[in-house]
């Protein structure tokens, strides 16, 4: 039996457990407010609203560096009001600084680098600029900063003009501190295969029929239509959250109606999943969990598809 699926808004990150905080003092979340300011400048332009956002990140981030009191401590309380009532703060960023303490999570900061073009998004980290963001993907063809992070440790990143140790040992500090994510430690903490198949299934059918709420993204639309479906689900003690990518990447091939992004988590347990249709291999045509090829492989086997019922023609019954 599935379980149930809605549509509603992400739930409260302060109602559930957290995992191990990536957010430990005031400079942590002073990074993080930097990091949102750059990438909402990158893509500002001549938007008035951006701009003053930008500005309050700002300020934020410089107040909080430079702030006595443990931030994080008294958000781990979810002490709004004394956070609110903190110059630069704010009910908003209050809320932000409450989500790092309480769930080592940003989720605006996260959003942004991923629907942000991989030039800006390189762009925003310090000592990067334009011009080495544009070699970093040229050079390397990497679009994320788990990647980018991964170039630095191997040497790859040396490899690309204007990237000297000095460079690169700020940039590994400042990715370590910033990007860092929760992390599932072992296969078992990870939902299985086959409900993320199955999860996905029920979502692309769902759209297919319309009957899931739409949103209307900020980017990549133009118009500001509401296009992308959204889905809720809970299903195995797992709580889902659904929807197609909107990334540029995704974007950049034309799979915006094929790559399906699941957000999962459970108790102090979160990741991210990407289910795509497979075009190499043993398992062309089928779906597949990006990263668990070989489970997959296991799965679609050990559970094929029903073969279709053969009507019997009507002239061979008379």
């Amino acid at each position: 039996m599935f379980g149930m699926s809605f549509v509603s808004a992400h739930p409260d990150p302060r109602a559930r457990l957290a995992p191990a905080p990536t957010f430990v003092t005031n400079d942590d979340v002073a990074d993080a407010f930097e990091r949102v300011a750059n990438l909402l400048e990158a893509r500002a332009h001549s938007d008035e609203t951006q701009t003053y956002r930008v500005r309050a990140y700002r300020r934020a981030a410089a107040f909080v560096r430079e702030h006595e009191a443990d931030l994080l401590a008294i958000g781990r309380r979810e002490d709004e009001r004394r956070l609110e009532a903190l110059p630069t703060i704010g009910a908003g960023l209050a809320g932000a600084i409450i989500e790092m303490a309480t769930t080592g999570r940003f989720r605006l900061l996260e959003r942004l680098e991923g629907e942000t073009h991989p030039v800006e998004l390189f762009a925003a980290l310090p000592g990067v600029g334009r011009a080495l963001a544009e070699r970093i993907v040229q050079n390397l063809g990497i679009t994320n900063l788990a990647d980018l992070e991964q170039a630095a440790h191997d040497g790859h990143l040396a490899e690309v003009p204007g990237f000297g140790p000095q460079r690169i040992a700020t940039l590994e500090r400042y990715l370590a501190a910033v990007a860092r994510r929760p992390q599932v430690r072992t296969t078992e903490e990870r939902p299985p295969v086959g409900l993320l198949l199955e999860v996905d299934r029920r979502y692309r059918q769902l759209a297919r029929e319309g009957r899931l709420h739409k949103i209307a993204p900020r980017r990549f639309n133009p118009r500001h239509e509401a296009w992308l479906p959204v889905m809720h689900h809970l299903q195995n003690g797992w709580s889902f959250d659904v929807m197609f990518s909107n990334t540029w990447r995704a974007h950049q091939l034309g799979h915006c109606d094929d790559w399906v992004v699941v957000r999962y988590r459970r108790e102090n347990v979160e990741g991210t999943a990407t289910v795509v249709t497979e075009h190499h291999g043993p398992d062309t045509g089928r779906r597949v969990v990006r990263g668990r090829e070989r489970a997959c492989h296991a799965h679609h086997e050990a559970h094929p598809p029903p073969r279709p019922k053969f009507e019997v023609p009507a002239f061979l019954l008379t």
